[in-house]
């Protein structure tokens, strides 16, 4: 049986950008996201873009003025970030999201996961898991911000206790 790491180093990786339309008008449209919900007027600090793929949320909380770690289990695509984002303030780290709290020194002002990020953890109880780290890597009043892709559902309801 594959994995989602398998299935984005064999297949997807190639064409992930490209099936954006366009990386940049991507990016684009999540930093207008970000303004929409006045991120580019909440204080600047560290945020964690969990499943970051090649940058269509680590590029515009770089530019709003945010340290940006971005992590994410295929390399070929944090290599297109790097890419596309020499100048910015981001760190790639290439691992498991479930790992993140592990390359952080420091709680985050802002974690985003974003897409269909969370249907490729392995069970709701690994989802229960992060969201637990989450809540522990967040500063007070910190934020989390975790869209699902409109085809994407979650079987369960999932309820942090």
């Amino acid at each position: 049986m594959n994995t989602a790491q398998d299935h984005y180093n064999q297949q997807l990786a190639a064409v992930y950008s490209w099936m954006s339309g366009n990386p940049e008008a991507a990016s684009e449209r999540n930093h207008a996201l970000f303004c929409q919900l006045a991120l580019d007027s909440a204080p600047r600090g560290l945020a964690i873009d969990l499943g970051a793929g090649s940058g269509f949320q680590s590029i515009p909380l770089a530019q709003l003025g945010f340290s940006v770690v971005a992590i994410d289990l295929c390399d070929a695509l944090l290599s297109e970030l790097r890419d596309r984002a020499k100048h910015l303030s981001i760190r790639t780290i290439h691992d498991d999201l479930l790992n993140f709290s592990q390359h952080i020194q420091e709680q985050a002002q802002l974690i985003v996961c974003m897409g269909d990020t969370l249907t490729h953890l392995e069970s709701l109880s690994a989802v229960d898991s992060l969201l637990l780290d989450i809540e522990r890597s967040l500063i007070e009043n910190g934020m989390l911000m975790a869209l699902l892709s409109l085809w994407c559902k979650i079987a369960q309801p999932i309820q942090l206790e």
